[in-house]
């Protein structure tokens, strides 16, 4: 089930297209037994079908990372481990963080630095 306040928020509307597609296919893929840090959901390069290219998908993960849609439970690569995920809800919290940021740098261009 999609959630409409996920939807809805400033943060979902700040992604790019790409991050869109990489988080539907993730959220695609969660069963209602998967997509926590116990039961994460396996990375989507193959679920996305050739639709992108590994890089563009690389790309869209570390920007739902950053935004707080996913986080990586498991990183992969030695030893053919696969990238992990769980879904997460610090999405809610992007805005006022990213509000944050911006008066402290504000206050220290102000301040000289």
């Amino acid at each position: 089930m999609l959630e409409h306040p996920l939807f809805d928020s400033e943060a979902f509307n700040s992604l790019s297209s790409s991050a869109v597609r990489v988080l539907l296919s993730i959220m695609r893929c969660k069963n209602g037994s998967n997509g926590t840090k116990d039961s994460p959901i396996i990375c989507p390069h193959d679920s996305m079908n050739g639709q992108m290219s590994r890089t563009t998908i690389g790309k869209a993960i570390r920007e739902l990372e950053r935004i707080g849609f996913i986080e990586r439970t498991q990183h992969g690569g030695l030893y053919k481990q696969l990238n992990l995920f769980a879904l997460s809800g610090d999405w809610i919290n992007w805005r006022k963080n990213r509000t944050q940021v911006q008066k402290l740098d504000i206050a220290g261009s102000e301040n000289g630095h």
